[in-house]
């Protein structure tokens, strides 16, 4: 499989970041076999952003998010666009009790095992999003309920 578009735009924002020359750069891509990161294939790209992730954060210039692969911006058929796991995560910030992102998408993703049969939200089928939404959108419901019970 080819390099999506937006591996080539996370890999040229890493190289940024990081400050990377160009020598080492294409060093970086000669150990792939590929002398732009076009060349690439879409599992050379991402072990690619892997390696640059890591550097960029362990530089302290990047920050990763939880929750979130870079790959899960790919347009994936028949899995939930970047858009709707998007959306799922702020629903899930509303309704969860946890207080730090990373537990948050701990919780997510244990929610989404135990209720969708989904690992991680990722893999969340698009066939289930609408009713991942409208879970979320009851349990916030519900939650505002008590609020305003408890007033």
């Amino acid at each position: 499989m080819n390099i999506h578009p937006a591996q080539v735009r996370i890999i040229h924002a890493l190289k940024y970041a990081i400050g990377l020359d160009d020598e080492t750069y294409r060093s970086m891509l000669a150990a792939y076999g590929a002398a732009s990161s076009k060349n690439l294939s879409f599992t050379q790209a991402k072990d690619l952003i892997d390696k640059l992730e890591a550097s960029a954060i362990s530089s302290g210039v990047w920050k990763k998010k939880p929750g979130i692969d870079h790959s899960s911006m790919i347009a994936r058929p028949g899995y939930a666009t970047w858009a709707q796991i998007k959306k799922i995560h702020a629903m899930w910030n509303e309704v969860s009790r946890q207080q730090d992102p990373e537990s948050r998408t701990k919780a997510l993703n244990t929610f989404l095992e135990k209720h969708f049969g989904i690992t991680f939200i990722e893999w969340l089928p698009i066939d289930k999003v609408a009713k991942v939404i409208r879970t979320l959108a009851a349990m916030r419901a519900q939650k505002e309920m008590k609020k305003g019970e408890a007033a």
